[in-house]
């Protein structure tokens, strides 16, 4: 008689973690989106295949390549990316189909500049007001935190605020009057991302 050794295996690979990207990291233009996860089997069967699924609406896949026992990597170049928020999905299956697809993390492509909209003292406007109030607004569509925004009056940068909010009226009223005569004035605003917006 023959002996037939049977190895039963029911359990998936562990996906241990998601290195990369962390949780809400913001990707902007020639940037490169790098996935990493360490995944392991314990279970006596290998890893025969981990994808990276990709998806904001509609979803891509990515094979990944292995570094060492436990590390796969894959990366997109940002440029092939709509703007928005993604999430990234980890498939990982060993050599006799058992798969896990239980870690989840999120991230976001944002390549497009704040919109900095001037809302008072608009062109043109003529004022007795030595002193007035400078308003805008700059909105963005994937940024939900403040930013930083410099007052440039007269080609020069008269103030720099860091905690301009999206979406919201932001007020300033100079302390020091302005003498008679024609002025100019605009807004920059950097998201968190770095990229800047002008208000036109």
């Amino acid at each position: 008689t023959e002996a037939i050794t049977l190895a039963l295996d029911t359990v998936a690979p562990d996906v241990q973690a998601i290195n990369t990207p962390a949780a809400n990291t913001n990707y902007t233009t020639s940037g490169i989106v790098v996935f990493n996860a360490s995944i392991n089997n314990g279970s006596g069967t290998a890893i025969e295949t981990v994808i990276f699924q990709v998806g904001n609406g509609t979803t891509f896949n990515l094979t990944a390549s292995k570094t060492n026992d436990t590390l796969y990597n894959a990366s997109v170049t940002v440029a092939n990316m709509d703007d928005g928020n993604w999430t990234l999905t980890v498939y990982a299956n060993d050599t006799v189909g058992n798969m896990n697809d239980s870690e989840t993390t999120s991230f976001i492509v944002d390549t497009a500049a704040p919109v900095t909209g001037i809302t008072t003292v608009t062109e043109g406007l003529n004022t007795t007001d030595t002193t007035p109030t400078f308003t805008w607004e700059v909105n963005d569509t994937w940024t939900a935190v403040n930013f930083s925004c410099d007052l440039i009056i007269d080609r020069e940068i008269n103030q720099t605020f860091t905690n301009v909010s999206n979406g919201t009226v932001f007020y300033f009223t100079p302390t020091v009057a302005f003498a008679e005569g024609n002025h100019n004035w605009t807004v920059s605003c950097n998201d968190t991302v770095e990229i800047t917006g002008n208000s036109s």
